[in-house]
């Protein structure tokens, strides 16, 4: 049995840890990877309590500029999935806050959550921005208890998983055969960072570990969409 091995060449360094353009998987991620049990135990506790305790007021004191941000979001989902005048079903993974469920709701969406984290469930409840949360990852998540949706947002999540393929198959799986699928990540290792820190005494400043684990572009987004069953139809410019 042959064994394929992550490697590629070294983009950056820290501590134990290097971050390599892996010909494997066709993205940057870091090596060695964190198993699934130290991540749910990291983001179920740790994430916003010790690691960004500010997070969630912060967003809240945005609330009114995320909302707009998520209803032009849900508006262009809307114009590739459904008519106007219906709204179906949707799934926000990795929550946070709830201010997408928020959005979602107020347009007249079915919107469902999942969401690790005690803290930002917490807050969803008390605000009550999620009448449907999931108190899980997406890799422990059981997509029979929700059936299949129209569509699934998953906003700055992709770059925290340890298996972003798999993450995605499973989406995949989770979506009706017409779903759209919404993703965002940052654009890590581009010209622009590049230019920055050439210019200033920052270094690699967005590597951010234990956080992020998966460093991409839009080719290497694109590619591993395309490689999990999706065909991209937006891509910002």
């Amino acid at each position: 049995m042959t064994i394929m091995q992550h490697k590629g060449t070294v983009l950056h360094r820290t501590g134990q840890s290097k971050i390599i353009a892996c010909t494997l998987c066709g993205f940057a991620h870091v090596t060695p990877l964190p198993s699934t049990a130290e991540l749910s135990r990291y983001y179920e506790k740790q994430f916003y309590s010790d690691r960004w305790p500010q997070y969630v007021t912060k967003m809240e004191f945005e609330r009114d500029y995320w909302l707009a941000v998520y209803g032009e979001r849900l508006e262009m989902i809307e114009t590739w999935q459904l008519p106007a005048d219906k709204k179906g079903g949707i799934i926000d993974i990795g929550s946070g806050p709830g201010l997408f469920l928020k959005a979602a709701m107020d347009r007249g969406w079915g919107a469902i959550g999942i969401e690790p984290s005690e803290q930002a469930r917490d807050h969803c409840g008390q605000r009550s921005y999620g009448h449907a949360l999931f108190p899980t990852t997406l890799e422990e998540f059981t997509p029979s208890t929700c059936g299949q949706k129209d569509a699934i947002h998953m906003s700055f999540l992709l770059e925290h998983l340890p298996d972003p393929a798999a993450a995605l198959e499973k989406c995949h799986g989770m979506l009706k055969d017409d779903g759209i699928l919404a993703v965002e990540v940052p654009n890590d290792f581009s010209r622009l960072q590049g230019i920055t820190e050439k210019m200033t005494t920052r270094q690699k400043w967005w590597v951010s570990l234990p956080d992020h684990l998966n460093y991409f572009n839009q080719d290497s987004l694109c590619r591993l969409l395309r490689r999990t069953g999706f065909e991209p139809v937006h891509v910002p410019g």
